[in-house]
């Protein structure tokens, strides 16, 4: 996996280890955030979910 990704970055294992790496920044992130941004992260998140089912 993470191996073939370097050896190869236009390798599939490269795309899918590059969308695992943005969702752990993505869950890293939304552990950090301060208290009372809830709302306004769901619609980005929902927002987000939609366009990637346009894809």
């Amino acid at each position: 996996g993470i191996l073939e990704a370097y050896r190869d970055p236009a390798s599939r294992e490269s795309e899918v280890f590059n969308i695992r790496s943005e969702f752990y920044k993505i869950r890293d992130l939304l552990k950090a955030t301060p208290e009372g941004n809830e709302e306004k992260i769901i619609e980005i998140l929902r927002k987000a979910a939609d366009d990637i089912k346009k894809l």
